[in-house]
């Protein structure tokens, strides 16, 4: 194989990668790729930069009082033991609401999801939609506003009862994630890490959004 087509086929591999159409595994090889050759990496950068207008279309939905209060008693309960790590009063003003399914990011979806969430913060301009299926251990997730730093990855965190954040896996524009079997009233963080994602098993960048997963 020539150099030149080497190049091509690792441009439509970014390409495919950014607008979500490769298989769980091939994705995770693609991630081990994008820390070790910056030249890929950036082929992936120019590919996220060109779809990233497509988001523009999306306007950012604010919480209810309701959504708020809930969030607020899932957070601020007493806990019951210490915790590692703690979302901030102002991040929690996400949106419960039916997610914002983006086609072209999203492809193959399938039936309807059976848990939505629009993850969004006053104090960001980030938000990003959620759905999860029937089984409910796949989790899609995908950038509705916001841009893409170079450099940094998101990161999807579970936040349990207990406050102890659980990490979902990294994400640029939009994934397809296979979890534990995730229900109704999951408490959901995104933030930004170092590409690969958090070392610590905690978030270790500024949280972008927060949300509730509810009926779809």
């Amino acid at each position: 194989m020539t150099d030149a087509t080497a190049h091509d086929v690792d441009r439509a591999l970014a390409g495919e990668y950014v607008m979500g159409l490769l298989s769980f595994d091939e994705r995770r090889s693609i991630q081990a790729r994008l820390r070790q050759e910056p030249a890929f990496a950036e082929e992936v950068d120019t590919w996220e930069a060109y779809f990233a207008g497509l988001n523009e279309d999306y306007g950012t939905i604010h919480p209810s009082r309701q959504s708020k209060a809930r969030i607020d008693a899932r957070l601020f309960a007493a806990p019951k033991r210490k915790s590692r790590w703690w979302v901030p009063i102002s991040l929690v003003t996400a949106v419960l609401a039916m997610a914002v399914i983006i086609g072209f990011f999203m492809p193959n979806l399938g039936d309807a999801p059976h848990l939505a969430a629009q993850l969004g913060s006053d104090e960001s301009n980030y938000s990003f939609s959620v759905s999860v299926g029937d089984e409910g251990d796949v989790l899609d997730i995908a950038l509705t506003s916001g841009d893409v730093v170079p450099d940094r990855t998101f990161e999807l965190w579970l936040i349990p009862a207990d406050g102890t954040p659980r990490s979902l896996g990294t994400f640029n524009q939009s994934e397809r994630l296979s979890t534990a079997t995730i229900q109704e009233g999951a408490l959901l963080a995104v933030s930004l890490e170092p590409v690969g994602g958090s070392q610590t098993g905690a978030p270790t960048g500024p949280v972008l959004a927060t949300g509730v997963l509810d009926d779809a």
